[in-house]
Order: structure tokens, then C-alpha cells, then sequence
């Protein structure tokens, strides 16, 4: 035979061995798909159980820029394998040589459908946001109004109460928040804005969370920044995030602060970092929670977000971490990126977290310290009430705190919005006397004694705190025992409503009268 044709029968021969090789491997990987068909298919079968979850989702049926979305979700669930049972040799026969590949195919239909209509939905959101931003000077504007409008209803119920006066130099130290909230229940859209003002310059923050399914959830925030100047400066963050039972494996192991549990999940794919509750807790905050620096450590490590923020008021992982107090934990959430002058909706940042009277902290100093970097204007930020951080810090925080924030220029002079107090007035009232001193050392005691919005002096609060030591210092000042309150309803019980009320009738009523009829007979008022 002649060469050629011996080449051509080597070569057809090695074709057809190709063929049988191939022939044996497609076997092979049936036959392992045959063995395997028992996961395989349970996998297939929680596919198609979240397809059937989008499908029921009132959302998806209701909004008009997914319609065609929900024609291509249909015709997935219509062609996607049925009866994903393994019982019999038959049915995993019929899955390794036909519905697997079938199944593949879908799924990878289903995430890629998934993926584009978060983001139509993204862009169908874009002209509210836009709104929102042209609109935003105006509705601020009209609160500033409102607020006047309201703070001359109150001097005209009671005459006495002076209006706050900020002088030019207090007023550049100031700042404000606005919160504004929507929620739709057309769409199960939550929308946050926050609005804050630092050093002139407006700090606007947008949070969105639509449902996408029963178990994913889109969030979107929206930071921008306008300088004193025409200038705008917008940083956009989306997330897809996934909802999960509140006793959920994932969620014991943070609160446990379980690491090895933490990593099999993670590594696994049965979790993700990120993950949040039904409540809209997130596994971040659990972990925070649970004091454990490692478990933190790991899931930032991971991917999870330290400025994803969660619960009704779109608290932040810092936020939670000063909650708790635990130094290390904070350092580590400001090393991964966590902003320390976010505002939320409660309208506190995370220095107000640091004087909770449940849950007060020996290291309250120390956690200060995070903050002395910041504009006087941050320390003179007003909270839904009008609190400072002084305020809080006269109320529940320790003599060190007040001098702290004092060289930080918190200011001792602005009063709350409502009952008009000062933080001499929160410490008299919260009877803490060591924060009293030390803001009275201070203390223009004219202005200290100026009555609130109710007509009460410093003795008709401390009267309501029982701190003798504070009772008996006010008492030393001069101030009349027998002088009496306006009658008011504001922010009083029903017994001591419309009443004209002495610091001794409020003694009784909180029963502190001992504490109150010996602080008369040490300065000499008791008869």
C-alpha cells in the first residue's frame, strides 16, 4: 500500500478512536451525573422554587417597566424540568441524559433575567431621585418655616420663655439634619433621605430598598455632596442582598461569634456576608453585638460592607459598635472604610451612642477620642429633639466627657428645640452631679435659670432629677422654692398637667421629697 493511503488509514483509524474516547467520557460524566443526581436535582428544584417566588411577587405583576420581565419569567418556569424527583433509576437516568443540561441552561436564563431587571428597575427609580435632588433646597426651606412658625406658637403660650440666641460666631459652628421618609406600597419601596449640613457644606443621603423576590432585596444609596459653591459631587452604591430567618444558621453563628461556623458557611456558599434578616438586621450587626473582634475580623474579610446600614433608622455598623463600646471593634470598622460622620435617620451620629443611660461606658473618654479630629459644627449637631452631644453627655456621661467635648467647642449654650433646655438643664433633670459641676463651674447663671418652655426653673428639674447634691447647690443660687411653674400640658404626666406647680409638689410627685426637704435644711429654706 502506498504511503499516502497508509497515512490516511492511520489517521481514520485514530479518528474513530477519538470518537470511542469522547464516546467513554460523555459516558462517564452521564454516569457521574447519574450518581449525583440526588443533589443535583435538589439544587434544580430550589431554582425553580425561587422562580416560583418572583413569579407570586406583587411587585414584579404591579410595575409596568417589567412587564415584558415577567412574560420571560413565565416562559422559564414553563419550560424548566418538572418531577425532580431521584426515587427511581429511571427518573436520575432521565436527568443525567436529558434534563440536566436543560435545567443548566435555565438557570443560567433565570440570574441573567434576574440581573437586568434589577437594573431596569434601577433606572425606572432614577427620575424620583433626580426629583428628590432639584427639590431638596425647597423642602428644606419650607421645614425652616414650619419650625418657626412653631417656635412662635410656643413664646406666645408662654411669654416668659426666651427665644435662643446664637451669636454670628455660634451660628458658623452649627449644623442641621433633615430626615424625610417615603414608603410605597405599590411598589414595597422604602425610601430614606437624610440631610445634613457641617460647615456650610450639605451632605444628602438616599437609601432605597425594593424587593426583587421573597428572599433578595435591592438597596441603593445615593451619597452627594454640595459645597458652598455650584458644585455636586455624587457617589452611587448598589447591592443586591439576600433575606434570611432570624434563626437562621448564619445568624447564630455571628451572634455566637462562631468563626469556624462563620467560615464553613461562607465557603460553602450557604451565606453571604452581607446577608440581613427579614427585619433588616444584618449578620455585621449581630456579630458587633456579640463582642467578638474575630468574627468581625472575618466578615469584613469576606466582603461584608462596614457602612451598610439596616434597621428603621438605617443604623450603621459604627453606629452599633459605640452603642457597645468596644474600642478594638471600632477601630477595626474605621480601618475597613466605616464613615465616621454618617448621620441616620434617628438624626444621630455615632458619638450619641456613646451616652445611652441603659448601657453606660466606663470608657466613654476613650471613645471620644475617635472624634477630636472634627469641626466644632459636629459637636454642635442637633438631634429630632435639638439634643447636642453635650446634652447627652450632661445627662449620662461623666465630668470627663463634658470637659472633653467643652475643648472641642461643644457649646453649653443652645437649647433644645422642645422644652427649651439647656445641658445644665439635662444634667439638673437626669440628676448627675458630677457633669452638673462641672458645666455650672462655667455657667452664665443668669441664662442657666432662664425657665423652659413649661415656666420650670433649674430647681423645678433638679426637684424632678432628687440629686441632693444638685438640689442643694440650685438652692445656694437663691432661686425661690415657693416660685411656681406655667400651667402647661407639654411632655407631663397626666396629674401635673395644667397645673401651677412649686419644686416641692414636683418632689412628691417623683417621690424624691426627702431628698428635697433635706437639701432645704441644709441651705437654711426650711422653716
Amino acid at each position: 500500500m502506498e504511503p499516502f493511503s497508509v497515512a490516511a488509514s492511520i489517521l481514520g483509524l485514530a479518528g474513530v478512536g477519538v470518537q470511542a474516547a469522547q464516546t467513554v467520557q460523555t459516558a462517564g460524566h452521564m454516569f457521574g451525573d447519574y450518581r449525583r443526581a440526588h443533589d443535583q436535582m435538589r439544587h434544580a428544584e430550589a431554582k425553580l422554587d425561587l422562580l416560583r417566588s418572583i413569579l407570586q411577587n406583587e411587585s414584579l405583576k404591579l410595575n409596568p417597566d417589567l412587564a415584558a420581565a415577567q412574560s420571560s419569567f413565565e416562559s422559564i418556569g414553563t419550560s424548566f424540568p418538572r418531577n425532580l424527583h431521584s426515587t427511581t433509576k429511571r427518573q436520575r437516568v432521565r436527568w443525567a441524559v436529558k434534563d440536566k443540561q436543560r435545567a443548566i441552561e435555565l438557570c443560567t436564563q433565570l440570574s441573567d433575567l434576574q440581573t437586568a431587571s434589577s437594573l431596569s428597575l434601577l433606572l425606572g427609580q432614577s427620575t424620583l431621585m433626580i426629583d428628590i435632588q432639584s427639590n431638596l433646597e425647597e423642602l428644606r426651606d419650607s421645614l425652616a418655616s414650619v419650625e418657626e412658625e412653631i417656635r412662635g406658637e410656643r413664646k406666645l403660650h408662654y411669654t416668659e420663655t426666651p427665644t435662643p440666641t446664637i451669636t454670628p460666631q455660634q451660628g458658623s459652628q452649627f449644623s442641621e439634619t433633615r430626615v424625610h421618609r417615603w414608603a410605597s406600597s405599590y411598589f414595597g419601596a422604602n425610601i430614606n433621605l437624610i440631610v445634613s449640613r457641617f460647615d456650610g457644606q450639605y451632605s444628602q443621603n438616599m437609601i432605597l430598598q425594593c424587593p426583587l423576590s421573597s428572599n433578595r432585596v435591592l438597596r441603593v444609596r445615593v451619597q452627594s455632596l454640595r459645597a458652598p459653591w455650584p458644585s455636586l459631587l455624587i457617589y452611587p452604591c448598589f447591592r443586591i442582598q439576600n433575606t434570611v430567618p432570624s434563626d437562621s444558621s448564619m445568624v447564630k453563628a455571628c451572634q455566637d461569634g462562631d468563626t469556624e461556623k462563620i467560615q464553613e458557611l461562607i465557603s460553602s456558599g450557604r451565606a453571604n456576608p452581607n446577608d440581613m434578616t427579614v427585619d433588616r438586621v444584618t449578620m455585621l450587626h449581630f456579630a458587633i453585638l456579640s463582642g467578638a473582634l474575630d468574627a468581625v475580623e472575618l466578615l469584613l474579610d469576606k466582603g461584608a460592607d462596614p457602612n451598610l446600614t439596616y434597621g428603621k433608622w438605617e443604623t450603621s455598623p459604627l453606629n452599633t459598635a459605640f452603642y457597645t463600646g468596644n474600642a478594638e471593634i471600632v477601630q477595626k470598622l474605621l480601618d475597613s472604610g466605616a464613615e465616621l460622620e454618617y448621620t441616620n435617620c434617628r438624626m444621630w451620629t455615632s458619638a450619641r451612642y456613646i451616652f445611652e443611660p441603659q448601657r453606660l461606658h466606663l470608657n466613654s473618654t476613650e471613645l471620644l477620642e475617635f472624634f477630636t479630629a472634627l469641626e466644632p459644627s459636629f459637636w454642635n449637631a442637633l438631634d429630632r429633639v435639638g439634643w447636642t452631644i453635650l446634652h447627652r453627655a450632661a445627662a449620662f456621661g461623666k465630668a470627663e466627657d463634658v470637659q472633653m467635648i467643652r475643648s472641642m467647642q461643644g457649646s453649653p449654650n443652645i437649647r433644645t428645640i422642645e422644652l427649651n433646655w439647656l445641658p445644665i438643664s439635662c444634667a439638673a433633670v437626669h440628676g448627675n452631679e458630677p457633669t452638673f459641676d462641672t458645666l455650672l463651674a462655667d455657667a452664665d447663671l443668669k441664662s442657666a435659670n432662664r425657665k423652659d418652655t413649661r415656666g420650670w426653673n433649674l430647681l423645678h428639674l433638679a426637684a424632678r432629677g432628687g440629686s441632693p447634691g444638685i438640689l442643694t447647690k440650685v438652692l445656694r443660687l437663691g432661686i425661690d422654692p415657693e416660685e411656681r411653674t406655667a400651667r402647661s400640658k407639654l411632655n407631663l404626666p397626666d396629674a401635673l398637667k395644667a397645673k401651677e406647680l412649686t419644686a416641692r409638689d414636683i418632689a412628691d410627685y417623683y417621690q424624691k421629697k426627702d431628698c428635697y426637704d433635706q437639701a432645704l435644711k441644709d441651705t437654711g429654706w426650711a422653716a
